[in-house]
């Protein structure tokens, strides 16, 4: 099962086309939200939020069961807010105005 979930932010870093039909894909490098990971064939199918894939039926996805595999895309780790509260309020602290007392 794949590490991504819907709502991750990802990192595109296989944008090859693997079937000729495939004419939308994502572009390398780039950073994408996950909309949807289902299930398919031996690995994951991922639907982004930014971008919607071709149908294998032509045109593109309306039925939301197209999408991309999973392994052309890397987590891109986002700290819980949480972990992150500690750091904040320090920043926070450093930002309040300091009294400069000049020297002659």
């Amino acid at each position: 099962m794949s590490q991504l979930r819907p709502g991750d932010l990802v990192e595109c870093v296989n944008n090859s086309p693997v079937l000729k039909q495939s004419r939308t894909m994502p572009e390398l490098d780039r950073l994408y939200t996950v909309e949807l990971v289902r299930r398919s064939g031996d690995g994951d199918s991922v639907r982004l939020v930014e971008l919607t894939p071709d149908c294998h039926r032509g045109g593109s996805c309306r039925c939301g069961t197209c999408g991309w595999d999973g392994r052309r895309f890397r987590l891109i780790y986002r700290p819980h807010p949480k972990k992150l509260a500690m750091f904040t309020e320090l920043l926070r602290v450093s930002e309040r105005p300091r009294f400069v007392t000049e020297c002659s």
